[in-house]
């Protein structure tokens, strides 16, 4: 089993703006698939934090997720082989920590029965209820101001991601609490339904603490030894067994 020393990461985790994140025994990292901070030494270092914190740990794989971003035809069948390319990387890895008790991917959401509805009751309430509208707005237009590129159809799109995110995490939520782990500020829409303002939303998001984490790359005289990943990630299927 491998020992997690706080200093054999090249990344040091910062947690800012979530008190109180000790007392969950789970923790829950959602992956969006394609994000450099979950790839390579960041992800190493935060599974490394993660697995010296926690009793147990959770995946949530948003890979067909990505569809969304993707105008392309075949959009779907590429995020998905994204994630399982992700799987086949990370997998191992992951398995090492003798941590991680579940593994979901994105279309356990979308084949929930629960799903339609819950998604449903999400685009009524940012209809109806003009602060999650603005939420959604402004967590639309900061994702919209960070790309290179826009097309004509990029905020509805982007829109559509957003509350299929908040359908999928509520329902994960429900089953699941802990604290779920993201290396970036929350979103608004998100703190909303989280702290339980926006009555005409579904209810599960507040069974999770959302918690914000920082990567600091470590000063190497601080590490005291190479910078080097904690893990040698091997060249084979995962071990972990998703379908």
């Amino acid at each position: 089993m491998l020992e997690f020393d706080r200093t054999a990461t090249p990344y040091k985790i910062e947690v800012t703006r979530s008190p109180g994140w000790q007392r969950h025994a789970d923790g829950i990292l959602a992956i969006s698939v394609g994000k450099e901070y979950h790839e390579g030494s960041k992800f190493f270092s935060t599974v490394a934090w993660a697995a010296a914190r926690f009793e147990r740990l959770h995946l949530i794989v948003a890979d067909i997720l990505q569809r969304h971003n993707d105008p392309s035809p075949d959009a779907e069948e590429k995020a998905l082989a994204a994630g399982d390319a992700w799987l086949r990387t990370y997998g191992p890895a992951l398995e090492k920590t003798r941590k991680f008790c579940t593994v979901t991917r994105w279309n356990d959401f979308l084949r929930d029965p629960l799903f339609p509805e819950v998604l449903e009751q999400f685009k009524r309430a940012a209809a109806e209820n003009k602060a999650l509208r603005e939420a959604v707005r402004v967590d639309v237009n900061r994702f919209l101001d960070r790309q290179t590129t826009l097309r004509p159809d990029s905020a509805e799109r982007s829109e559509t991601y957003l509350l299929e995110e908040l359908a999928g995490f509520t329902l994960h939520a429900r089953q699941q609490t802990g604290a779920r782990l993201y290396p970036s500020e929350n979103l608004e829409s998100f703190r909303l339904v989280e702290g339980g303002l926006i009555n005409e939303a579904p209810r599960g998001l507040e069974n999770q603490q959302r918690v914000e984490l920082h990567l600091r790359k470590r000063k190497r005289l601080e590490a005291n030894l190479p910078l080097k990943p904690v893990y040698e990630v091997p060249h084979q299927v995962a071990l972990l067994n998703i379908a």
